[in-house]
């Protein structure tokens, strides 16, 4: 990129403070139960289906995710 200086967003500086500031105040925001529903939810990248469900809630628990 010749121009890459005027791409703003290349030149960020706050480095992601913003989503930071966000994702804590989610975190004081939400209970235990409801943080551990978000974990297992971002293990899928789109709508997963009931297998896909059943398997990573299935015994064994998985320590720190499903426990």
């Amino acid at each position: 990129m010749r121009r890459r200086a005027g791409v703003g967003l290349l030149a960020a500086e706050d480095g992601g403070a913003h989503a930071r500031r966000v994702m804590a105040a989610y975190d004081r925001w939400l209970g235990e139960d409801d943080r551990a529903a978000l974990r297992v939810v971002g293990l899928f990248d789109r709508a997963a289906d009931d297998d896909a469900l059943a398997a990573v809630l299935k015994a064994p628990a998985i320590a720190g995710l499903t426990d």
